[in-house]
């Protein structure tokens, strides 16, 4: 083989191997630091992270994939708290009203808030 031929080989298996690496590591998981502000642009992710006691809040309100993993890692991650609330037709003012009281009350001395009441029938998986 001719030396041109071998340099080849060897440029290609170069490449073949960072990108094998490149493929094979997972993202860093991105998550705001510290504390998250309970605003329309958090993320729905970011709060149940920083704040693990809202999930029962998020599920008061009709977010019954809130305990789901993979849903936490596929749509919480790119959902703000506004837009959930649009696709569950839940006014944000009291539901953001709802995790603050959660948010500032750790503890959970004072009563969960009641569930906001929809008029609408409620759609099963299939209707949907």
């Amino acid at each position: 083989m001719a030396l041109s031929a071998w340099i080849e080989i060897t440029g290609l298996a170069i490449w073949a191997i960072d990108l094998w690496r490149a493929m094979n590591t997972r993202p860093a998981a991105v998550s705001a630091a510290g504390p998250v502000e309970i605003g329309p642009r958090a993320k729905v992710f970011d709060v149940i992270q920083s704040y693990p006691l809202t999930k029962d809040i998020f599920q008061k309100y009709g977010f019954s994939l809130i305990h789901n993993p993979l849903a936490q890692r596929v749509f919480a991650r790119s959902i703000s708290l506004e837009q959930a609330c649009r696709l569950k037709h839940v006014d944000f003012a009291v539901f953001q009203s709802d995790l603050t009281k959660v948010v500032s009350n750790p503890s959970g001395d004072a009563a969960l808030p009641v569930q906001a009441t929809d008029p609408r029938p409620a759609k099963s998986i299939t209707q949907l």
